[in-house]
């Protein structure tokens, strides 16, 4: 078996692995001590940055948030979704009127 593209290096010698009758356990030794690793492969970990919504300090504290309430929501599943209409719902409704849900989708879908 090969993996390409690991993130960091592997120490071969110390590394191992189990065979069991449905699944294979593959124990891999890091060539360096204490480091940490945000992913297996460099693939892994630039498709991980990608879904990390960005932040920008000099803007607006309320229009970053709004911003990252967005991505999450569009790159959310449908649960996520129903998480996020609802929990606006119940903001606004707290609000009153006047307070739409632009962008969020339709609250009967709930």
């Amino acid at each position: 078996m090969s993996i390409v593209n690991l993130l960091n290096n592997i120490d071969v010698d110390n590394s191992f692995f189990k065979q069991k009758k449905d699944t294979v356990l593959l124990m891999l030794k890091k060539a360096k001590e204490g480091g940490k690793w945000d992913a297996v492969t460099k693939m892994d970990k630039i498709a991980a940055d990608k879904r990390v919504p960005k932040v920008d300090e000099k803007a607006d504290p309320q229009a970053s948030l709004m911003s990252m309430m967005k991505h999450m929501y569009d790159d959310g599943d449908d649960e996520m979704k129903r998480s996020i209409k609802k929990a606006w719902h119940e903001s606004q409704s707290k609000k009153g009127p006047g307070m739409g849900m632009e962008g969020f989708g339709n609250l009967d879908d709930l």
